[in-house]
């Protein structure tokens, strides 16, 4: 069903920055420098060669040449300091220095040529550009040394609290200050819009378990910079809806150099707000930190003067706090619970990273790059904080082994044309374990109803943060792209290919979970075990995108062919204690989507001068979960719509807290093992063109230079989200609901419906009125009274 449904939010950025940072360019891992030459009279000068050279850059140089406009663009340049060079026969050579260029900035740099002898050169150092004329994307650039100083954390997450209109994801999360919460919760949303995604070195980083949210540590020695582009202004490259973080890789260079970095928390640092009436109502001591350390660094230089270099790295992070109100169970690995209160439970989530970055100019025209890293993380005794577990019910959830591969190849083949390559394949393992300290083998699972309370082990659902287990993932993609740039152009086209697996594996000790009152055995809970489920999803998609430069207007046009399956490979389950073999066939078309998405965009540089900049876009972006929770491949899957539990009631009459057939109830769900009714999806939702979930992005923004480094933005953003997906109890109608108003008699009632069917309003003699429909009602989303209020006098 397609929802007409439109949400907005309108949010005005105020920024003001000291960088080159407010905004963007079509490579998110690159930069790029446009300009015009002239004469001393203001005539455009074709043919002149430009040279922009960098130590960043292992080829030391690039050139261009103006077109017949006088224009030029210098593309995929790396972040760093950069000299221009203009030359041309009859006149002084003129040069421009120290120009800081970032990533997803195209600096403006104009140059006026005077007549001359060639020999004669010209340099010229001045402040490097802080608006961009040219592009439209609102983005936040944050070098590696800023995010190194401030009393943050190191993850994707921290950026929410340096960007106007920015809000976490989850409101009880807030900002980690100090790096106290672990790298768990990296996401957050801007100006309505939920998407998120990471991105290294200009490639989508996530797990299949949802994309935007990769627990993945980050290593900012590794880092040049990090650029944050919120909503607006995306282009055809682009994928997915939403903030784009990108991570930007530090090369070696020709200079061996290196850096390092530690953070150290105590809980001698921390305040406690415990006083005397909060320990009188049972509160015995605070959050209190455990340990708190981040080490990381790393070192690189030249292995080949000008030909190959490297850049390794490591890093470890470990943050750990005590929980208020939760305790070690005294009686581990009885059906009972008596908190030790010596023993306090806590968090545990660290960090470790080791990786490898090589540059290789294989030839003049040829560059390769290729990066290994490996890490090691865990959240241990996750949710012990929330105090709904045990520590020793919590369990460890492993982050081993966690693999990145990434390879890219560049070739400049002309002046004008750039062709690249670009794979990169992640792969792991994440298994939820007993934890380390506190438990046995087989101690049981075990739930108090009286506290709501879990202890013994994981035992609370066949899910990943909720039982024993693993799941073994990986993101497999390929990039191609070709460019072609003039002067007054930049076409750029190419493909991303995109596969994910993954594949899951729970258990729960015993298959079985004791339900409690107290001390009082109630029932067990018997799990329909062996238990795992496989996922598969292709994310394709083909783009084009073009940077038309006329006078002083610059138009940014993109279209995107997207295209998303998902499918369930044969799932066999063998036999348990309680359920025998359970066999499925191969799903395929949950989804098939193919979508079509515009992007156009439009930056004025209002007087010429490269200092104030109008700035208006709009864009259409399809929104899939890959493989996570809400995604379709998950909600179809058959092994997910099996009723995997059953209870039985248990008297134990006995009294030896061992449930035996005589003292068992019958089962509380007779399909118990088998498929239950379930959700069933209309076809057209699965299939088609356009039935994606959507939203429009919007805004108009104006950039002014106010001195010299400091620039001002102020912005206007909207966004539309289309194609909602309702949900219809078709065992429920109209006819099922009471019409209820509590209001005074004088007041008019209506029962409101919302259906997908053509229908009439019939009243009643009592004011109120019901809805008709001329066929049978397929859809509904809901039936609930409202009431409109009539004036009254008394």
């Amino acid at each position: 069903m397609r929802g007409r449904a439109i949400a907005s939010v309108v949010v005005v950025g105020l920024a003001c920055l000291v960088a080159p940072a407010i905004a963007g360019a079509q490579d998110a891992a690159s930069g790029s420098i446009v300009g015009v030459v002239r004469d001393a009279d203001g005539a455009v000068l074709p043919g002149v060669t430009i040279e922009a050279a960098s130590p960043a850059l292992i080829e030391k140089v690039r050139t261009v040449v103006t077109d017949g406009e006088g224009r030029y663009r210098i593309i995929d340049l790396r972040p760093g300091v950069y000299s221009v060079t203009f030359t041309l026969t009859g006149f002084r050579t003129l040069r421009r220095e120290g120009i800081e260029l970032t990533t997803g900035f195209a600096a403006t740099v104009n140059a006026d040529l005077a007549v001359g002898a060639f020999e004669e050169t010209i340099t010229v150092s001045g402040a490097a550009p802080v608006v961009d004329v040219s592009n439209t994307v609102q983005q936040l650039v944050v070098p590696r040394e800023v995010q190194q100083a401030l009393p943050l954390g190191k993850h994707a997450g921290v950026f929410v609290a340096m960007i106007p209109g920015a809000m976490p994801n989850n409101g009880a999360v807030g900002i980690d200050v100090g790096g106290t919460r672990g790298e768990n919760q990296q996401n957050f949303v801007i100006h309505g819009s939920g998407g998120f995604v990471q991105l290294r070195d200009g490639m989508f980083y996530g797990l299949p378990l949802g994309g935007s949210n990769f627990l993945s540590s980050v290593n900012s020695a590794t880092t040049h910079e990090t650029t944050v582009q919120t909503i607006g202004g995306l282009g055809a490259e682009a994928q997915g809806a939403g903030i784009q973080v990108n991570y930007v890789p530090r090369d070696g260079g020709n200079v061996y150099s290196g850096s390092l970095s530690a953070d150290l928390g105590h809980r001698d640092l921390q305040s406690n707000n415990i006083d005397a009436d909060l320990q009188a109502r049972g509160a015995r001591q605070p959050a209190a930190i455990r340990r708190l350390f981040d080490v990381g660094g790393g070192v690189g230089g030249p292995v080949v003067r000008d030909k190959v270099w490297f850049f390794a790295s490591s890093r470890y992070f470990e943050t750990s706090n005590d929980s208020p109100a939760n305790w070690f169970n005294k009686l581990q690995g009885t059906l009972f619970y008596e908190p030790d209160l010596s023993r306090p439970g806590y968090e545990r989530n660290f960090y470790s990273e080791s990786g490898l970055r090589t540059t290789w100019q294989v030839s003049a025209k040829d560059k390769v790059t290729y990066q290994q890293r490996l890490e090691w993380s865990c959240n241990c005794l996750q949710g012990a904080l929330a105090g709904a577990k045990s520590p020793e019910a919590a369990g460890d959830r492993y982050y081993w082994p966690q693999n990145t591969t990434q390879v890219s190849w560049t070739r400049v083949a002309t002046s004008r044309m750039l062709v690249e390559a670009r794979g990169l394949a992640l792969w792991g393992d994440i298994q939820r374990s007993y934890i380390d300290v506190g438990r046995g083998p087989n101690d049981p699972a075990v739930f108090d109803r009286v506290r709501n309370f879990y202890y013994g082990s994981p035992g609370t659902a066949l899910a990943q943060a909720d039982a024993l287990g693993s799941q073994v993932w990986g993101s497999y993609q390929v990039y191609g792209s070709a460019s072609y740039v003039t002067g007054s152009h930049n076409l750029k086209v190419g493909t991303q290919l995109r596969r994910m697996v993954l594949d899951s594996q729970f258990s729960i000790n015993g298959d079985v979970t004791y339900n409690m009152a107290g001390r009082t055995p109630e029932s067990i809970t018997y799990w329909a075990t062996p238990y795992g489920t496989k996922s598969r999803v292709q994310q394709h998609a083909v783009y084009a995108q073009d940077q038309w430069s006329i006078q002083n207007l610059t138009l940014n046009l993109g279209l995107r062919w997207e295209y998303v399956h998902g499918y369930m490979p044969e799932q066999r389950l063998g036999a348990g204690p309680w359920v025998g073999e359970r066999h499925f066939e191969p799903i395929k078309n949950v989804p098939r989507w193919t979508d079509l998405n515009t992007r156009v965009g439009a930056a004025y540089d209002l007087f010429g001068d490269g200092r104030t900049a109008l700035k208006a876009s709009v864009g259409r972006f399809q929104i899939v979960q890959a493989i996570g929770t809400n995604a379709f491949v998950v909600a179809t899957n058959p092994v997910n719509l099996m009723v995997t539990s059953a209870d039985r009631t248990w008297s134990d009459a006995n009294g030896d807290l061992l449930p035996q057939e005589s003292e068992l109830g019958p089962l509380s769900n007779a399909l118990f093992g088998r498929l239950r009714r379930g959700t069933t999806y209309d076809p057209k939702l699965l299939e088609g063109f356009a039935v994606a979930p959507y939203s429009w992005q919007g805004m108009v923004a104006v950039q002014h230079e106010l001195l010299t480094g400091v620039a001002l933005n102020v912005g206007y953003f909207r966004t539309w989200h289309g194609n909602f997906q309702v949900t219809d109890n078709l065992l429920v109608g109209p006819a099922d609901y009471d019409e209820y108003c509590p209001v005074p008699r004088t007041a008019t009632c209506r029962a409101a419906a919302v259906s997908g069917s053509a229908g009439s309003w019939t009243s009643s003699p009592r004011g109120s009125a019901r809805w008709t429909t001329s066929s049978p009602t397929r859809r509904t989303t809901a039936v609930r009274p409202t009431c409109t209020t009539a004036s009254t006098s008394r």
